[in-house]
Formats: C-alpha cells, structure tokens, sequence
C-alpha cells in the first residue's frame, strides 16, 4: 500500500503543476495518472489522501464559493513518514520506499 500512496502523491503534484499550483478536488479526480492510481487503493474521498501530505499540500476553502482548493506546497517526497504512519494507523504492514524501488 505504502508505494501506491506514494504514486498517487506523485500524480498529484504532477497534476497540481499542470494545473499552476491549485486546483478543487474534484478537477483533480479527473486527471488520469491521479485515477489510475486511486484504483488500487481504498475508496476513499481523494481529499482524505490529499491530507495524508501536509508536507506536499495545503487545502483551503474558497468561502465565497464554498468549495475546497487543493494547493501545491513542495514537490518534494522523499519523506515517507506521513505513509509510515498511516501504514502503522491502518494495521497494514510495513512499507520500505528501498523495498518498493525494487519492484
């Protein structure tokens, strides 16, 4: 679980760069890479995973508009603690990024 969480932060920051820095959730959903990569892990609202990256991005609320807006906050992704913990949050079993660099 740990590498598909990891492709589908990649996914996100590569959409979220397309996208100028921002985007609504729900515009997100959309992109085919961030697709692609949810199919494998639990159905769960795409904000929910977005909150998994506080390091990677920030969600606001448009108040005028009362939507949410994704914000891209740093591309980088080689801490893995945020995964680690909801790995050990979920009772799944540990994840290695070296072990899933390996294929």
């Amino acid at each position: 679980a740990g590498d598909r969480l990891q492709a589908l932060r990649v996914e996100l920051i590569h959409a979220l760069h397309r996208r100028n820095g921002w985007a609504e959730p729900g515009d997100l959903g959309q992109e085919p890479g961030v697709q692609f990569s949810r199919r494998s892990l639990a159905k769960k609202p795409l904000l929910e995973y977005v909150r998994l990256f506080p390091e990677n991005f920030t969600v606001g609320l448009l108040e005028d508009m009362g939507r949410y807006v994704v914000q891209l906050a740093s591309k980088d992704v080689s801490d893995t603690t945020s995964i680690e913990g909801w790995l050990q949050r979920t009772g799944r079993a540990s994840w290695s990024p070296a072990l899933a660099e390996r294929g």
